[in-house]
């Protein structure tokens, strides 16, 4: 309802049909002003996504910091090895940790922005396997999360990214609804 100055009410109506003894039908009802109700649950939706975005956040920086860790030490190790074989194992030991923290990087981009749909032929299975430490992350401790695969490849023609996004949704309000 909006009122006359302009602020608008949410309200809450409920009428019944009553007859009464000499067979008069009346019509009764109640109607309570819910505006402050849906204020506060708003805020409620609010703080617990800000929480599930702190609980991501949390994960990601401990995950980026044991990759740079993992850099850090080839490299060093790297700055003291004379034997071809072993320079090259640590070489490819921090490319390896690079690739983990470019792909943390984009998963993180892909979930924070809308992006144009951009549909490709995916095993959906993959995407969702690739995905799975960043879903546990958002989980955090509020529910135990366990991905359970077919067999059968799923394949689809979507936009991972949007997928990607969609079950990030999909377990930060289950973990939430438990």
């Amino acid at each position: 309802m909006v009122r006359a100055d302009g602020s608008v009410r949410h309200l809450h109506t409920q009428v019944a049909l009553v007859r009464l003894a000499d067979g008069v039908e009346r019509v009764i009802g109640t109607t309570l002003d819910v505006t402050e109700r849906m204020q506060l649950e708003d805020q409620l939706r609010h703080v617990v996504k800000m929480e599930a975005i702190g609980t991501l956040a949390a994960g990601l920086a401990h995950d980026f910091n044991n990759y740079l860790l993992g850099m850090d030490s080839s490299l060093s190790m790297l700055a003291e090895e004379e034997e071809p074989e072993e320079r090259e194992e640590l070489i490819e030991g921090g490319r390896q940790a690079l690739t983990r923290c470019m792909e943390l990087t984009r998963q993180l981009l892909a979930f924070a922005r809308r992006e144009p749909f951009r549909p490709e032929s995916v095993e959906l299975t993959d995407v969702v396997l690739k995905f799975q430490d960043l879903l546990n992350r958002a989980v955090g401790r509020r529910a135990t999360l366990r991905i359970e695969t077919t067999a059968a490849p799923l394949r689809a023609r979507v936009d991972p990214r949007h997928v990607e996004r969609m079950l990030t949704n999909l377990v930060v309000n289950a973990a939430d609804a438990i």
